[in-house]
């Protein structure tokens, strides 16, 4: 095995080197540093620090920011003044509007700062006990409610929270549009959890939504008794607590920052003060900034926030740089950097390049022996995933690595076969894995360990569960029933595992046997499934948060043998041989619209955002569509790749689109090219 490392120089640590780049991007006012030595401001407006939150639950929402301070100064040798503030405002008040560092709740912050027209740039996430950064939204009613799950609120009255607090408001007005619940003509919000939750027990409302966090505070503190209220559903997780920088902050200084808030993982007795796992993390790449997994980043759910308008007229690349081999594998980006698979030594050997995004130049490379012969060429067919300074790369045969994204160090692997036993699937070894804090999960064709957690440091074994051998299709890890659960398929079934221990909290076994290849999906609270073989089905989670295994509605029409349908305006959009069809998951599944074209053969790539829908086809084709109920309106489409000197286009890796950037892979090169006229 070699690892040709062709960077020069000594590069900064990724994390700060990203961090410095997003800093750049997202600060229109740096400057110099003017003013290191004096003090570092920072305001603290964490709803679970020690001044902002009562201390009625031992152990919890005590928060210690004054201990983080004096731990910030000694790393950086300046002084560090810690300020507690419930508002932006307020905070800017007392400070004569000197704010350096503001650490609270994501969207608290942003829309405060957009008020006061402050410039901020996230530099670093707070996890929770649980390695968490994010929170939800709970749905509550009294104890003698007769509803069951959120479906169940038609037509009842519903307190919100404030605007500004996404988890109790925006994500849960989207969660009750998916479900097809009419949306109040008014809203009603409250302040506070407190206000909220005793409405709901004093019968002022049916229904509230209040901070995951809040219940366990709400009974605590003898707010409401316990047992009092019932949590029926959660909305999507959202970012929680995060470090913010000003534009008060240089670039020297935001690197000196944010090293010294990523040190707190390292100091047990800091982390146990602030209530964290692994203290703070980087912020997760903003999806103009990064493609880092499959299908776009953890959720996989291929949506872009900057989805280009229209297509240029004509193609535009950027750079091409030709490669050796066909290949199935997915493209993964972070800036500067881009993972692609490539066959070497005439297909005897798996090669992945790191090229820069920008120019096309190579970086490095890993190539090892991977000769065997399958079906569909013997290239990797796993998209790489990056992870903060790390990639983690898995070949066909089932040679799984972790290298040093910078640098191309194999920092450890492993054969899944070798290691867990087992036949080689058909296909090989086809889903990505699936990384969940310091845990990364992958299928293996093992019984006894179908199912593994590795720590995805050191790639030592932290639990394996028994069943059948994977399937193709990647893993989804989400919230359902009120659970996080690890959904993905086996040769056989759907299964839904506990990604803290691996138990098996559910499974549902089809009247058909399937290849089972396209990517679940999450819409709103419910699991859409869709195969070749059982055509796409919408199921229903139970209280226990067990899977109903009756859906709740069929479509027969789209069948994907491969393509991943995906998700956009509360529409589905999939794709079958020589078709695109639009499907209605709030109205049974309904299909809307059938749009043939050749173009759509056998295959297609589909990302989506800002109410359209990106399709690359296996002929090399982009068709961009409107994302409507009414009727197909293709808004343009382009032809990319012509039939070229050695094969067909043949586009079957998913391409990854960064900002107006679109990077393809064909059977002969890699491509970057322009989607904006500009």
């Amino acid at each position: 095995m070699t690892v040709a490392a062709l960077l020069s120089g000594s590069p900064k640590p990724l994390i700060l080197s990203l961090a410095l780049l997003a800093f750049t991007i997202g600060c229109s006012l740096l400057t110099p540093s003017s003013f290191a030595s004096e003090p570092l401001r920072m305001v603290v407006m964490d709803p679970l620090s020690k001044q902002l939150a009562c201390a009625c639950v031992q152990g919890f929402a005590q928060r210690d920011y004054q201990a983080l301070a004096t731990f910030m100064s000694e790393k950086m040798g300046r002084p560090v003044e810690m300020f507690v503030h419930e508002s932006l405002a307020e905070a800017e008040r007392v400070t004569d509007k000197k704010l350096d560092l503001i650490v609270g709740k994501q969207s608290v912050i942003r829309a405060e700062a957009a008020d006061a027209n402050i410039a901020i740039t996230p530099l670093a996430m707070l996890t929770d006990r649980e390695g968490k950064t994010t929170l939800t939204g709970l749905f509550i009613v009294r104890s003698d409610d007769p509803a069951k799950s959120i479906a169940d609120l038609k037509g009842r009255k519903i307190l919100f929270g404030p605007a500004d607090c996404d988890e109790k408001h925006a994500t849960a007005l989207t969660m009750m549009k998916s479900l097809g619940l009419p949306l109040p003509a008014k809203l009603e919000t409250l302040a506070t959890c407190n206000q909220t939750g005793l409405a709901v027990l004093e019968k002022q409302a049916d229904a509230c939504v209040i901070s995951s966090y809040a219940m366990t505070l709400l009974e605590g503190c003898g707010t409401i008794d316990k047992g009092a209220l019932r949590v029926i559903g959660q909305t999507a997780p959202v970012p929680f607590i995060t470090a913010f920088a000003t534009s008060r902050v240089s670039v020297t200084d935001a690197a000196a920052i944010t090293k010294a808030l990523l040190a707190v993982g390292d100091n047990a007795q800091l982390k146990q003060k602030l209530e964290t796992r692994d203290g703070f993390v980087p912020c997760p790449s903003s999806d103009s900034a990064g493609w880092t997994d499959w299908r776009g980043g953890p959720r996989r759910d291929a949506i872009r926030s900057d989805m280009p308008s229209k297509l240029p007229t004509q193609v535009r690349f950027l750079w091409r740089k030709k490669m050796e081999s066909p290949a199935m594998a997915g493209i993964a980006v972070q800036p500067p950097f881009l993972i692609v698979a490539d066959k070497t030594s005439g297909t005897k050997d798996d090669t992945w390049r790191c090229l820069d995004a920008g120019t096309g130049g190579q970086l490095w490379e890993l190539t090892y022996p991977a000769p065997e012969e399958m079906d569909y060429t013997n290239t990797p067919r796993a998209t790489p995933v990056i992870v903060g300074e790390k990639v983690y790369l898995l070949g066909a045969f089932g040679c799984l690595h972790c290298l040093e994204l910078k640098s191309g160090r194999v920092l450890w692997k492993r054969d899944l076969l070798a290691d867990f036993g087992g036949k080689l699937p058909t296909w090989g070894f086809c889903p990505s894995p699936m990384i969940d804090g310091d845990r990364l999960f992958t299928g293996t064709a093992s019984t006894e360990a179908a199912l593994v957690a590795l720590d995805r440091h050191t790639g030592k074994l932290l639990w394996k569960t028994a069943g059948k051998p994977m399937a193709h299709a990647a893993m989804l890890l989400d919230v359902f029933g009120g659970r996080r659960q690890l959904i993905g398929y086996d040769i056989e079934s759907i299964h839904g595992w506990d990604p803290e221990t691996g138990r098996c909290l559910w499974s549902v076994t089809p009247e058909a046997r399937d290849y089972n290849v396209p990517t679940p999906l999450k819409f709103g609270e419910r699991l859409i499934l869709s195969s070749e073989n059982n055509a796409t089905r919408l199921h229903a989670f139970n209280a226990d948060a067990t899977i109903r295994p009756q859906s709740v509605a069929q479509n027969d029409d789209l069948k994907p043998e491969i393509s991943t349908p995906i998700i956009v305006n509360g529409l589905l959009f999939g794709v079958i041989n020589d078709a695109l069809l639009c499907l209605d998951p709030v109205n049974a599944l309904a299909t809307r619209w059938r749009f043939e074209d050749k173009a759509f053969n056998e295959y297609a790539s589909l990302i989506g955002g800002n109410g359209r829908v990106l399709a690359t086809t296996t002929t090399g084709e982009l068709l961009l569509l409107a994302a409507e109920p009414q009727a197909c309106r293709v808004i343009s489409r382009l032809q990319v790749f012509q039939g070229q000197k050695r094969r067909s286009p043949d586009v079957w890796a998913h391409p990854a689109l960064v900002g107006n950037r679109l990077y393809l892979r064909s059977p002969e090169e890699i491509v970057c090219l322009r989607l904006d006229e500009n």
